[in-house]
Formats: structure tokens, C-alpha cells, sequence
């Protein structure tokens, strides 16, 4: 989705040109003779500034009429008797407008300008972008992209709720994982809030206080419901294989964040400077109340142990007691069958925020973003192209600079996903 309330920069015109609208003849209006021309002042179409001008929207039978009305002495008639139009005075093209965009449409900011600034309670989100792209092993891509997303407006038909989510799945069957639970979250978390008698469709953009105490209980219930599917499910092994799980669902101004594993939600917040609000934390074995709840469940929680060198190399895993598996990096998600017996959880953490006239975007992605740029440095990325109104050059440029820190760190690249929410 576009914004409508995006400017023309360099680095955004060329998605913008399919939504210029250009009309390719002029009219006279039969009324007063007028000739049309464009006037000098922008207004907003669609998606973008571009000239305004004067359209009539009579009738075709009052053309018809019009064509028997006497002509002024000052209008020329051509060998059958049709007026000859004079052509206006400036003739706008698509080429010219963006060869002359500087000139014509001055840039605009998202956060000086106040009137585009200006909050709706109803649906705070402006525009959108996600973004997955496969990552490699020495040059070479991988087999399968296990990152999923869904980004779902007017969730549940209502306008004021909207629904996204980032799995990374991880294992031999993760992309079948996450491709899973990418269609079962939503679908779950529909049918719980619609069996609770605090939500109603037409209550409208604001959450009662009743809501949003059933809320947690409500995420708690769908991810249950999926680790059940997943682990009943006959074409789908589980035993080594699991995803993660961050979703935002928002109501109004209200932004509910659950998350399972280590992927993360950020908002973007301006004030005088670009400023960062965690809305998760990541799930790793090696924070304290989840490394006792994974040893009181008869797991271990240490580095992978290599023989040859006879040290300990890696982040902090989960492993079973006495054996080396199954190494699980990260202390809850869905599926893990194996590691589930020693601790690992598929029970989300909840954060609540509402969201305020500072809050700029929103930014949900897996590790493939995080083990890369940490979450200060993509608030600064993404800021800067939240104030051209340029979303697709903030996802652009985001997925290139955490895709070169992955190349000149080890030739390899993480599978990446992240999903961009302009406010």
C-alpha cells in the first residue's frame, strides 16, 4: 500500500509512475468556452504530488448540445466545422514531471510538516512494505527461504485492526514450519478473540479495559493451539525443526506485540532525534530465568563443544542432558518437539503500547536483520527515509546494508524478512 501521503523523491519515482494519472486531450467547457489548462498548484491523487488541473464532468448529451451553440469570432473552426482547441499553455508529460521533479514538487518531510502528521485513532497506519529475500552459503543460494510474513489489513473486516507477523524457521523443516504457521496465526488468534465476549467488531478503534486484560491469554491460547497442531500434524516433522514468531496485532492505537524466539519488533519514535521503543526481547538460553527453567527441565544450556580444538565455539545452546542435541540457539518457539522435553517453550511474552504522535513506524524482522544492524542503527536507516516519505528506499537500502555486513562477515547470508509499517 501506498501512502497518499508520500512525496516525490529520486529514490522512490519510479515505483510512483504507474499511479500518475496524465489526460491525454483537452476540452473545451460548452459553457463558457474556456479552454482547460493545468494550474500551477499541486493537490494530492493517489499517491503522489503531481499538477492539478480543471476537468468538466457533464453529460455527454450536453456535448451533443453544444456542438449546434454559435462559435466566438476568436475560436478557430477547422474544414468540417469542429473547433480547434488551443493547446496549453504548458504540456505536461510523466517524462517531464520526474525530469523536472525538483522544480515542480518540492521535497517534503514527514515530520516537519504537521499536517501530515496529524494522528487517526481509527487506523494509524499509512503505508506498508515487506521484504524476504533468500540467503546464501558461499555464493551460493539455499535450498529453501525459511522466513515467512503476513501482513493482513482491515484484519477480522474492521478497519481499525490490522495483523503482521515474521516466522523464521530453522531445521531441516523449517520452511514448511513457518510456511504453516504463517496461515495458522491469524486464523487462530480470529477464532479466540471471537469467542471472548469483550471484543466486538463494532466496538470500534478503542480497547476496553476488559480487552485488553483478556488479550495475553488470548495470544497464550493460539500459540498453544499451533505447537498442538504442529506436533499432531502427519506430514510435518517437528522433532528437530521449529520456527519463531513475532506478530504485532493492532487495534486503534493500540499495538499488542507477542513474540516467541529471537526475532524482534521496534518502533521508530521521533522527538528531536531518532529514538528507539522495544516492543520484545529475545528469547536466548543463556538469560537467566530461562536458563532455570530449561536446567530444572533436565536440559543444559553451554556453547557448542568442539573436539578437534577442544574449546567451546558459538552462542549459548539448548542440549539434552547427555547428548549433543538437539543445539537449539534460542530458549522458546514452535515446534522443536525434542527441545520442547528440556525446557523450550512455546508460551509468547506480551508488550502493550500505544502508540503516540512520536511514533513514526514500525519495523518487525527476523535475526537475518538483527544479527547484522542492531536496533538503534535500523531507527536511524528507516528514519531517514521515513522523512522523505519513502518506503521503499528505506526497504531497499535496509536489506542491502544487512545483506553486505553478512557478505563481509563470513561470505554467508542469513535468510532475511522484515516488514516496514509507516505511521
Amino acid at each position: 500500500m501506498l501512502s497518499p501521503y508520500s512525496s516525490i523523491t529520486p529514490r522512490s519515482h519510479k515505483a510512483q509512475v504507474p499511479k500518475i494519472f496524465i489526460p491525454l486531450t483537452t476540452r473545451a467547457h460548452p459553457s463558457s468556452q474556456k479552454l482547460i489548462r493545468f494550474s500551477e498548484k499541486p493537490r494530492v491523487i493517489k499517491s503522489t504530488y503531481i499538477p492539478s488541473y480543471t476537468r468538466t464532468t457533464i453529460k455527454d448529451q450536453k456535448l451533443t448540445d453544444s456542438k449546434n451553440k454559435p462559435f466566438e469570432s476568436n475560436e478557430k473552426v477547422d474544414k468540417i466545422g469542429k473547433i480547434m482547441l488551443k493547446a496549453p499553455s504548458i504540456l505536461w508529460t510523466a517524462k517531464s514531471i520526474w525530469k523536472n521533479a525538483k522544480k515542480v514538487i518540492p521535497k517534503q518531510s514527514l515530520i516537519a510538516n504537521t499536517r501530515k502528521s496529524v494522528f487517526r485513532i481509527e487506523n494509524c497506519v499509512k503505508c506498508l512494505i515487506a521484504k524476504t529475500r533468500t540467503g546464501t552459503a558461499y555464493g551460493k543460494p539455499k535450498p529453501h527461504n525459511q522466513d515467512c510474513y503476513v501482513t493482513i489489513e482491515n484484519f477480522r473486516q474492521a478497519k481499525h485492526e490490522s495483523f503482521f507477523g515474521v516466522f523464521d524457521g530453522h531445521g531441516l523443516f523449517g520452511h514448511e514450519i513457518s510456511s504453516f504457521v504463517r496461515k495458522a496465526y491469524p486464523t487462530f488468534l480470529e477464532k479466540y478473540i471471537g469467542e471472548n465476549p469483550n471484543f466486538h467488531i463494532d466496538q470500534g478503534p478503542v480497547l476496553t479495559p476488559q480487552a485488553l486484560a483478556d488479550f495475553p491469554d488470548i495470544c497464550k491460547k493460539s500459540c498453544f493451539s499451533i505447537q498442538s497442531a504442529l506436533i499432531n500434524h502427519p506430514h510435518i516433522d517437528v522433532t528437530y525443526s521449529g520456527t519463531t514468531a513475532i506478530t504485532v496485532y493492532l487495534h486503534g492505537k493500540t499495538c499488542i506485540c507477542a513474540n516467541v524466539g529471537d526475532s524482534r519488533a521496534i518502533i521508530g519514535k521521533f522527538t528531536e532525534n531518532w529514538e528507539l521503543v522495544e516492543l520484545s526481547s529475545d528469547h536466548k538460553p543463556d538469560i537467566s530465568l530461562e536458563k532455570k527453567r530449561i536446567e530444572a527441565a533436565g536440559g543444559r544450556v553451554e556453547p557448542y563443544f568442539d573436539h578437534n580444538s577442544g574449546s567451546f565455539i558459538g552462542p549459548n545452546r539448548v542440549w539434552l542432558k547427555n547428548q549433543p542435541l538437539p543445539g537449539l540457539a534460542m530458549s522458546r518457539s514452535l515446534g522443536d518437539f525434542l527441545a520442547s522435553s528440556v525446557g523450550v517453550v512455546s508460551e509468547p511474552d506480551i508488550f502493550i503500547h500505544n502508540i503516540e504522535k512520536d511514533d513514526k513506524f514500525l519495523l518487525l524482522a527476523s535475526d537475518g536483520i538483527w544479527e547484522a544492524l542492531d536496533s538503534i542503527t535500523c531507527v536511524k536507516i528507516v528514519g531517514e527515509y521515513y522523512e522523505e516519505g519513502n518506503i521503499q528506499g528505506a526497504a531497499k537500502i535496509l536489506m542491502d546494508m544487512a545483506e553486505d555486513v553478512w557478505n563481509k562477515r563470513d561470505n554467508s547470508v542469513d535468510d532475511i524478512t522484515f516488514i516496514i509499517v509507516f505511521f
